[in-house]
């Protein structure tokens, strides 16, 4: 034997599933200069969604009538939509070519189900744009 392994795997189809009371958010992609990414999102079942940015990040604050924290100061919204039946949304996004993004963050929140019983803000996801 010549010490290789002799074997190779495939990935096919990748789910990533959470178990999370409130809504995720996460991101698929490096986020550099002109690039796409990926966001994808969950929560209830055609819910509406904005997501929301900011390039300051704080302390989590409680929202009366929203369940969990907004983590961003003085966010904008960036683009929002509506959760497919399944309660999720892929969401793509193009890094906008502008130099004085380059050495930035962005910190990116979800809002979900905004002015119902079920008003959620999703986790707060950093983005370094290189």
């Amino acid at each position: 034997m010549d010490g290789s392994l002799g074997s190779e795997a495939c990935l096919d189809d990748f789910v990533l599933r959470t178990y999370n009371a409130l809504s995720t958010l996460g991101l698929w992609g490096e986020a550099s200069l002109g690039s796409k990414v990926l966001f994808c999102l969950d929560g209830p079942e055609q819910a509406t969604w904005a997501l929301i940015w900011s390039f300051s990040k704080i302390p989590g604050v409680p929202v009366p009538g929203i369940e969990g924290e907004l983590r961003l100061q003085n966010p904008r919204i960036l683009m929002s939509g509506q959760l497919a039946a399944d309660g999720r949304a892929e969401i793509p996004a193009d890094v906008p070519n502008n130099p004085p993004l380059s050495g930035r963050t962005v910190h990116l929140q979800g809002v979900l189900a905004y002015r119902t019983p079920e008003a959620a803000f999703s986790n707060a996801v950093s983005v370094p744009i290189p």
